[in-house]
């Protein structure tokens, strides 16, 4: 661990613990509070930002609390390795303050929001509160990434050979590539009414959907690999398009799931909407890549579950 100073009332730490690059920075004066920041979907490690701290952490370091984050020792939609290599984290933090950090709480957007949110249902020993501050992930993720795979499907019928195959290897299919979206945008705008059909469907904005595309592509895939096979299925989808739906449903490519390949997304993708510590969730009206459904069905849950 390298500590250095950014600024005269923060003392900031930076080092690595097995793999997950860190970053704990410290007001000089400390409430005794710990946030840990979850980062959002990154393909590769992201590393904490060097220099001063940001205005995103000034939100808490201003308020007296100790913020540290972690890069997470493996890329991608890594809550596995976000729970452990955090636990490290907090452990160390703790060693180095007298074993002392009151509250505990985590927080995030994006991807981060699905880490936090899965922070306190699993892990209620380390925190003591969650603050979710975008809707990413927040329902059952197997259910939310199946829409998503139905809906790439249902592109491929009216846009096909255009993306990759939807089962299998990207095949070097690059992540947000302005390439890809430049060609997904070029087939929506060459039949503007199959473009509108799809986009009534799937619920985004039109300057969205090409990026929305592009997106879930690659995360479906993603989830695939680490599923080692297809958790997914639009078997018995029924696409209710504004068009000729007999011609649609008839015309979708059928996909079953791998028997058995759902275990990784149940146990590290999925909510169960039980919390023990207080979770305060703040959702935007509009995302262009997570429907603000994803809290309501969030909700849902929590409600069943008699919370």
């Amino acid at each position: 661990a390298a500590p250095a100073a950014t600024a005269a009332d923060v003392k900031t730490e930076t080092g690595v613990i097995d793999g997950a690059t860190y970053r704990i920075d410290v007001p000089a004066k400390w409430n005794g509070g710990l946030i840990v920041q979850n980062h959002g979907y990154s393909p590769e490690p992201r590393l904490p930002a060097g220099g001063p701290p940001s205005a995103r952490l000034r939100v808490f370091l201003d308020r007296g609390f100790a913020v540290a984050q972690s890069s997470y020792s493996k890329g991608g939609w890594a809550v596995e390795q976000a729970l452990s290599d955090n636990e490290k984290l907090i452990k160390h933090f703790k060693a180095k303050n007298g074993g002392k950090a009151s509250p505990v709480i985590a927080t995030g957007g994006a991807m981060g929001a699905s880490v936090t949110t899965a922070s306190v249902e699993m892990q209620p020993q380390l925190y003591d509160a969650g603050l979710v501050t975008c809707c990413s992930g927040l329902d059952p993720r197997l259910e939310n990434m199946n829409w998503n795979f139905e809906m790439l499907a249902l592109f491929d019928y009216y846009f096909p050979n255009i993306m990759p195959p939807l089962v299998g290897p990207l095949n070097g299919f690059p992540y947000q590539s302005q390439e890809n979206r430049a060609k997904i945008q070029a087939a929506l705008d060459a039949n503007p009414e199959k473009a509108e059909i799809f986009r009534r469907l799937w619920g985004r904005k039109k300057e969205d959907v090409a990026n929305t595309v592009n997106f879930h592509t690659y995360l479906v895939h993603e989830a695939q690999e680490r599923s080692g096979g297809n958790p997914f299925s639009n078997e018995t989808t029924i696409y209710n398009v504004d068009d000729d739906i007999v011609a649609a449903n008839s015309g979708v490519k059928r996909y079953a799931a791998d028997p058995g390949k759902n275990a990784y997304l149940k146990k590290w993708y999925t909510a169960s909407g039980t919390t023990t510590k207080p979770l305060l969730i703040l959702s935007p009206v509009y995302d262009p890549l997570v429907p603000a459904e994803t809290t309501e069905a969030y909700m849902a849950l929590a409600r069943r579950a008699g919370n």
